[in-house]
């Protein structure tokens, strides 16, 4: 049974927080007001971590690529699937310092909404069929980037403030270096940067701390 600790992260004293012998962390908001619970998976990496791929837009690259299929949930778009037929939601955002993926669902569908986002983010399979459809959508979404005041305002700030730190790379990459990216690349990066120790899930809603806390730990 997972037993709770004082966190350096809390907030609250309705948060429940532990870790795991492998080094993820966990934290439990309870609300049973609530009739949903919201899973989330943040890892603490994003665009700035990227190395010797900087620019390429990995981060954001792979966070589109982990819904695409995991072990258990192999099909390209089996898990929207699943979680539009629960009545739940989901989505992802990459920033520069981090990745977050979250499912919200009824809360009788918590252990279902937690199997799917923990393989998303330890055993998700990057199909290669899937690498050049998925381009093509971040592709777009850099266009529509460029066509945005706020974001290319930001951009521009980044670049004149920041000359040598690489958060002023764009989030997404740029254009030529995100058609470089492979199979190969993205698998050396998520192995690299998606580790035990960079990953912490949260959950809130209508659910009890322990019993999500144990199967959340038996699922990584």
């Amino acid at each position: 049974m997972t037993s709770f600790h004082e966190s350096s992260f809390r907030i609250s004293d309705r948060i429940y927080s532990t870790s795991l012998d492998n080094g993820i962390h966990i934290h439990i908001l309870p609300n049973h007001r609530s009739a949903g619970v919201s899973v989330q998976a943040w890892v603490r990496t994003g665009s700035i971590h990227e190395g010797e791929f900087l620019g390429c837009g990995l981060s954001h690259f792979l966070e589109h690529m982990v819904f695409t299929g995991t072990k258990s949930f192999p099909g390209s778009t089996e898990i929207m699937t699943r979680v539009n037929n629960l009545g739940g939601n989901l989505n992802a955002e990459t920033s520069h310092a981090y990745t977050m993926y979250y499912i919200n669902v009824p809360s009788a569908s918590f252990h279902e909404a937690a199997s799917m986002i923990t393989e998303m983010v330890t055993v998700p399979l990057f199909p290669e069929e899937c690498f050049q459809r998925e381009k093509k959508v971040i592709l777009n979404e850099c266009n529509l980037m460029d066509d945005n005041a706020s974001a290319v305002l930001l951009q521009h700030f980044l670049n004149t403030a920041c000359l040598r730190h690489p958060i002023r790379i764009p989030t997404q990459g740029f254009w030529e270096k995100i058609q470089t990216v492979d199979r190969d690349m993205m698998t050396a990066y998520f192995k690299r940067r998606y580790t035990p120790g960079r990953i912490f899930f949260v959950v809130a809603g209508d659910i009890d701390p322990e019993e999500a806390a144990d199967f959340i730990a038996s699922q990584t």
